[in-house]
Parts: structure tokens; C-alpha cells; sequence
């Protein structure tokens, strides 16, 4: 379970797409969640999508990885949702799951089994909130607009959310909060027991947000707590009918997603607007009239016309993450204002996609406990994965670029061999800088930039670079990050080269100018204009390289 002690990640908004799968069924994926329950399972991640549910591990080094995959007997069976609890008396953790057939499923992640199976709503359900301090308790929206609130533990449906201030049209999402606790006192010694339930708030396709209290149905949950279940009787189940408040204020259109950060409410409708708002309970009118005091709005992009586009926040709400019609990822720290995107992620595979191609939309993302990954859950079953990077490393003068160079250099040749060093020839200046006439092959490669500015990129100015690599504090076995930084390399070389010692200057230049051209390029991006989510991580590779390119190729004198 979470605790005060953890701590979110770096406040870096560098990110950097490192995995990228498609699952077999080739649907849209509706749902993904981390475990925030666990620190031993916080990369954890579930998704759903048609008939299958598959639990998935954030590996250290970027990958994904399957741990367990549940298919339902049904093939006519759709998930829409998941989300994780915990078995309190074990400690295992639980994956919910429900969708088209309106079934409630907990699933023990630990053994594969099947725990419950909970049914009671009259069509499917879109939404599942867990109680964010008491696991056992589930609330779970539906189509036939109703909420329902159960008891894991006990087996049983402890409230129904309908009637006279219900909603009327199908309840698309959901977000649980815990009350503030208080320090106990005399007064409290005859309330009723069952804990603090907070507030519930639900959302749908009438336009309206809806928060509801718990609190005065506090025996009603006591009650269920101690419920056997499997008896001859049902549990007496109570009747939700009217909500704490009301509002289609803040939204004209359906209403697909609602986050509880801190006492504000964050909602999204079907167009290119993230409200945060508060409401107004200044006076009982306004309260009545369902009246809400606006924050700030987080702008979109390319969110309009297309509902079901969810987002998500890490444990802390310091992250917001919600996907677009157009495969990208937009990432908001929703506690500054004005709120723009403070990144935006662009899956690698549409690099290639020209005109009106476009990559799949993402249906939901799901973030870490610490904000440190993001899941992007896509409309034609893939999933892609982008994690924080720390800001690249960015020399002030050219200066450190050269010293970086020849520091590299004067390291060990590629592959296990040495490089002969061209003959010298006279100092030249390039840009201002004088160097000496000397000119060695450099491990890179002309095919695939993005590879090629992080093999180089890493080789040069990596914690491990050739030179130091089995210095002290650098780790050069088998499998370690700086014995695959140089096999990357290694293998650059090999693309660029031919994977032979070159004797010919000229052949090296023509190779080396290449990168050179192309490494400025990349240099002088504008990326306030340009559509790339990565381009002030390649912008800050690109610079250095380029001036020790140069120099490089003066020395050569061609």
C-alpha cells in the first residue's frame, strides 16, 4: 500500500518511447492500470481489451514483459475496465475486471484463480473505483445508470446509487477520495462505525457530474462487513437516491472521464477541454443550482469529437497523462497555471506515416505510482511505453565537445581492435578551434539517426565511456548497460564502415560529413514548430556531436 515515505520521480518532462507491442487480439485496448496498492508491484501494469485481460512488468531497461494473461471463456465477452485491490487477510493482489456482460470479476494475480464473480447490474459496466484506503470496498458504473458499491470480502452489494437524483443516461467514470481524517474526540464515541468513506464522484452521458457522501450509510457498510456470505439470506442492500451535488456546468456533452485531485475535481468531455473546478457551496442556492467556481482549463489537442479518451494521474497528482485521436500522449502537471503540455510523446512508429495516416488513438494511458512511466493503451491493441529520462547532457562551448572527442579518441579500438591512427597533418582551424591532423574512424551509423545519436551520444558522453569503462564504478559484464552501449556501437561502426579498418581518408570523410550534415540539422531545430515529441532530447545529442564532427573532419583535411 502507499506511503507517506515514498516519493515522486525526478521533476524531468524528458521522456523517451522504449518499448512498443501488440497484443494478439488486435482490439482496442479500453483500459490500463498500475498496482499503487504494492511498492514490490508498482510496475505492475494491466490492461484489458476484447475478451482477455494481461498483466504486464515494466522491466529496468524499458521493456515490457508478460506475467500473466486471462482469457474468458466467453469469446462474446468485451472488457472495458480493470483495476487493482488487495485480499487484506493474504495480502494478495487482486485484478478487477468487468465490461459487456455487466459481471464484477476479481482475479488473485498471485494464483491465477478466480475470487469472485459479482453480479447484479443490468447491463455492462464501463468504470470500477476502488476505496483508496479500504480495498475491499468497489463501486462500479454501468450502463443502466446506476452505480453499485460491493463488499469484496464478503460477497455482497452493499449500495445501489439510483432513483429521483440519480443519473438518466449511462455512468461512464468514476473517482474515489478519502476524507481528511481528524484527530478523534469525545463528540465522535457514538458515531457510527465503518470508517471513513469519503466521497464518490460519477459522471456519464446526461452531461451531469455527480458527488456523492458516504458517510451516513456507514452502518450500512459496517454491516457488510460482517456478512457471511453464502447464507440463505441476501444482504439488505440500501438505496442511494440523492447525490451531495449536481452540475452540467462545466461540460455540454458527455462526460467521459472525472479525478479527484486533492478537493477539486478534474473532468474531460468530447471536445479539446480538461476542466479543474470546485463546487460552489458558498450559499445553499448556489449549491442547489449546482453551480462550480472554474480553476483553470488544461488545453488539448487533436481530444475533439471522439469520447472515451481517458486520462490518468500518478499517486501524488503531480503528472496528468491523457492520450489523443492521433496516437500521442499529452503530459500536463496539472498544478501550474496557465497549464500547457509540458511534453508530448509521439510514437515512434509514426515517424514514417505521411498526410492523413495517422497511429491509433489511445483510449486510456496509465501512470506509475511515481509518475516515472507511462502506459498508452491504443485503439488497434498495441501498447507503447515511454519512460523519464534525465535532460541530456548539453557542453556550453564547442571547446568540451573537442575534449570529449579526443578523450574518445584515444580509447580502444572497436570490436577488440586497434585503430590506426591517418598521418598528421597541418593544425587547421574550424570555427575558431585549433586542432591537430589527425583523423580516426568513429563508431556510428548513417541509417537510423535516432539510434545513431544514442550510440554516439552514449559512447562519448556516457557515464561509461570506452576510455573509463572498466575504471572504477563501471560495471563492463555481460548484460550490464555499458557492455550494451558499446556492442550498440560496436555494431554502428560495422553499418557505417563495412565493418572493415578503412585506409582511405577521403571514405571516411564522405562518411563522417554525412553524419556531420545530419547532426546539424538536427541542431538547429526549432522545436516549438515542429511535431516530434523527442526533439529537445535529440537537439541537446545533436549539438556536441555535430561540433566534434567537424572537428573531426577538419583534422582530416578534407
Amino acid at each position: 500500500m502507499a506511503t507517506a515515505a515514498s516519493q515522486p520521480a525526478s521533476s524531468s518532462w524528458h521522456w523517451k518511447e522504449t518499448a512498443w507491442l501488440v497484443e494478439g487480439h488486435k482490439q482496442p485496448l479500453y483500459c490500463g492500470a498500475f498496482n499503487h496498492w504494492s511498492p514490490l508491484l508498482a510496475d505492475l501494469v494491466a490492461t484489458v481489451g476484447s475478451n482477455r485481460a494481461t498483466i504486464y512488468r515494466c522491466l529496468p531497461d524499458g521493456g515490457l514483459q508478460v506475467v500473466q494473461c486471462y482469457i474468458d471463456r466467453d469469446a462474446s465477452e468485451e472488457y472495458f475496465v480493470c483495476a487493482w485491490s488487495v485480499d487484506e487477510a493474504s495480502g494478495a493482489p487482486l485484478l478487477l475486471l468487468a465490461g459487456k456482460k455487466g459481471l464484477l470479476l476479481a482475479v488473485n494475480a498471485l494464483t491465477g484463480a478466480l475470487e469472485a464473480q459479482l453480479e447484479g447490474h443490468g447491463s455492462s459496466i464501463n468504470d470500477i473505483a476502488v476505496h483508496p484506503d479500504r480495498p475491499n470496498l468497489v463501486v462500479t458504473a454501468s450502463r443502466d445508470q446506476s452505480l453499485r458499491m460491493w463488499n469484496l470480502r464478503t460477497r455482497c452489494c452493499v449500495l445501489v446509487f439510483q432513483g429521483d437524483g440519480g443519473h438518466r443516461n449511462e455512468v461512464l467514470t468514476l473517482s474515489w477520495k478519502a476524507e481528511a481524517r481528524q484527530a478523534p474526540d469525545d463528540s465522535q464515541c457514538g458515531e457510527a462505525p465503518g470508517g471513513d468513506l469519503g466521497m464518490l464522484l460519477s459522471a456519464g452521458m446526461d452531461n451531469q457530474i455527480k458527488i456523492w457522501g458516504l458517510q451516513p450509510y456507514a452502518r450500512v457498510v459496517a454491516a457488510s462487513e460482517e456478512w457471511v456470505a453464502g447464507g440463505p439470506r441476501v444482504f439488505p442492500t440500501s438505496h442511494v437516491t440523492m447525490p451531495l451535488f449536481s452540475s452540467e456546468r462545466p461540460h455540454w456533452n458527455y462526460v467521459d472521464c472525472v479525478r479527484w485531485l486533492g478537493d477539486f475535481v478534474l473532468s474531460k468531455s468530447v471536445d479539446n477541454t480538461l476542466v479543474c473546478w470546485q463546487p460552489d457551496t458558498s450559499t445553499q442556492q448556489h449549491s442547489r443550482d449546482g453551480d462550480v467556481k472554474f480553476v483553470q482549463e488544461l488545453a488539448l489537442e487533436d481530444c475533439g469529437s471522439v469520447w472515451w479518451l481517458r486520462f490518468a494521474l500518478d499517486y501524488w497528482g503531480s503528472l496528468l497523462a491523457i492520450g489523443t485521436a492521433r496516437g500521442r500522449v499529452l503530459v500536463f502537471d496539472p498544478n501550474t497555471v496557465p497549464s500547457a503540455p509540458k511534453a508530448r510523446l509521439k510514437p515512434r512508429r509514426s515517424a514514417g506515416l505521411k498526410g492523413d495516416q495517422r497511429a491509433p488513438l489511445v483510449r486510456q494511458t496509465a501512470v506509475s505510482f511515481d509518475g516515472s512511466i507511462i502506459v498508452a493503451c491504443h485503439d488497434d491493441g498495441s501498447l507503447t511505453r515511454p519512460i523519464r529520462a534525465p535532460p541530456a547532457m548539453k557542453p556550453t562551448t564547442a571547446r568540451a565537445a573537442v575534449a570529449l572527442l579526443a578523450c574518445y579518441l584515444l580509447a580502444t579500438g572497436v570490436s577488440g581492435r586497434t585503430m590506426a591512427p591517418r598521418e598528421e597533418g597541418p593544425a587547421r582551424t574550424l570555427k575558431g578551434i585549433e586542432v591537430a591532423g589527425t583523423a580516426e574512424s568513429t563508431p556510428v551509423q548513417t541509417k537510423g539517426l535516432a539510434d545513431w545519436l544514442d550510440a554516439i551520444g552514449d559512447t562519448i558522453f556516457g557515464t561509461c565511456t570506452w576510455g573509463n569503462c572498466c575504471g572504477a564504478g563501471c560495471d563492463c559484464s555481460e548484460g550490464s548497460d555499458a557492455k550494451d552501449r558499446l556492442d550498440r556501437a560496436c555494431r554502428a561502426h560495422d553499418v557505417c564502415y563495412g565493418g572493415e579498418d578503412w585506409k582511405d581518408c577521403d571514405a571516411i570523410c564522405r562518411c563522417d560529413r554525412e553524419l556531420a550534415e545530419k547532426a546539424d540539422e538536427y541542431a538547429a531545430l526549432d522545436c516549438s514548430e515542429i511535431d516530434y515529441a523527442y526533439c529537445e532530447d535529440m537537439k541537446a545529442k545533436a549539438e556536441p556531436i555535430a561540433a566534434a564532427m567537424w572537428v573531426k573532419i577538419g583534422a582530416c583535411n578534407c
